[in-house]
């Protein structure tokens, strides 16, 4: 972040002019954007490398990624990704949620008018919330987790630190973004564990399933044959690499052939990673490219049982939360005051995904030979390697995390979510 800062300096007049005028075209025009299919990937792509960049040389690389609910995924975006104009430019061509799809002329020319500063925060004001209709942020976030129905469990807080705070506020932050907020004395914060001695955003999220009746667990592992969508070799962004990819459905409590779990695994030249760079780099612009790469094959899948529980602190001050509730939004708080700050954003994870095991048409019976087991055409074994792994829908990505190397004696993992 600061070093898109750093880039701004001595031309900032300059840059805020071209940007403005890059969206706006001058008072009179209106400018027509069409609506990106890939929205929400690269919606989440420019979210996890805005959060995790950078990090100190001598901190070990996160094992999380930050794909919770995508109403708080818009929240944090208004915070990290509006210090470069490419990131501002690149939210409103692809996110378009905007009435009748284009800009209004209102105000337009008291932005110009006014201070540099106030003028940039003003156009993202603008584009978060006074472009924005309700209807169109509810059809467009709110469904992303709500189709799991109880099988995930999400709960989004604002902690504040006791003092007065409006209640329009409150009103504010759950209706566009499914915050509730909560002073850091609230009894439901005690009762769930959560300390907080200052401001911060939390968000907790629990997650069960299950693969399909083609699997069984075995010890730590879970062992599959059948016809799955796969690949051995997968183009990432513009290139072709050894990265072999596996897609398995998922099922839970409430929904079946819903929701799948992309594997991605290095090939013998690549590391972890190198492959999670180009995964979550600029030209990596759609997550349904990659399922379209895969072909119907029957394979031999082993990998682990994935259990993890997790928890993340992102110690980095934030902007002033003033600003993305401004004029459009009936708030008027202790937080206009611009020295109150974020100080940190916390998330808990809980998310199991395994074999539901006993099942007497399994192709297999305990214990299972590796060398019969592996004597197939195509075999995906994930058990002792590192992989990627997505948990999503057709156009939703509720988790992304790594996992690295794994002991095929003990079944221990290390890193995870």
């Amino acid at each position: 972040m600061k070093g898109c800062q750093n880039s701004f300096n001595m031309k900032l007049d300059i840059t805020i002019v071209l940007l403005l005028s890059a969206f706006y075209g001058g008072a009179e025009a209106v400018i027509v954007i069409k609506p990106s299919p890939q929205a929400r990937d690269v919606f989440a792509n420019n979210l996890f490398l805005t959060l995790l960049r950078p990090v100190p040389p001598e901190s070990p690389a996160q094992p999380v990624v930050l794909f919770s609910p995508a109403s708080l995924q818009k929240f944090l975006v208004a915070f990290y990704n509006f210090t470069c104009q490419d990131h501002l430019r690149m939210l409103a061509e692809d996110l378009c949620l905007i009435d009748d799809n284009f800009f209004m002329q209102s105000s337009v020319a008291e932005l110009i008018a006014g201070p540099l500063p106030v003028r940039f925060r003003q156009v993202t004001v603008e584009l978060i919330t006074g472009y924005i209709a309700p209807s169109n942020v509810l059809s467009f976030f709110a469904k992303d987790f709500a189709e799991l129905g109880a099988d995930i469990l999400v709960r989004n807080f604002f902690i504040y630190d006791g003092d007065e705070i409006a209640s329009s506020f409150h009103k504010s932050v759950w209706e566009y973004f499914n915050i509730e907020v909560l002073s850091r004395h609230n009894a439901v914060l005690r009762k769930m564990g959560i300390a907080a001695s200052d401001l911060q955003l939390y968000n907790g999220i629990k997650f069960h399933a299950h693969l399909d009746e083609q699997f069984r667990s075995v010890g730590k592992f879970s062992y599959g044959q059948g016809r799955f969508r796969f690949a051995e070799r997968l183009l990432v962004g513009r290139k072709r690499f050894p990265c072999m990819g596996l897609e398995l459905p998922l099922e839970t409590e409430s929904s079946r052939g819903l929701l799948t779990l992309l594997l991605l695994m290095p090939g013998p030249r690549m590391s972890l990673k190198n492959l999670e760079a180009l995964m979550l780099g600029p030209d990596q612009r759609n997550y349904r490219d990659l399922s379209k790469q895969l072909s119907i094959t029957f394979v031999s899948v082993r990998l682990p049982n994935l259990q993890f529980s997790g928890k993340v602190t992102m110690e980095r001050l934030m902007k002033e939360m003033s600003w993305l509730f401004d004029a459009k939004l009936p708030y008027h708080g202790v937080l206009n005051n611009q020295t109150t700050r974020i100080k940190r954003f916390v998330q808990r994870i809980s998310m199991r995904i395994h074999a539901q095991g006993g099942y007497s048409q399994s192709p297999f019976a305990e214990p299972v030979n590796p060398l019969h087991f592996f004597n197939t055409s195509h075999t995906f074994d994930c058990a002792t390697s590192p992989f990627l792994f997505l948990v999503r829908s057709e156009d939703v990505i509720y988790f992304m995390g790594r996992h690295d190397r794994v002991s095929a004696r003990s079944g221990a993992y290390h890193g995870g979510i």
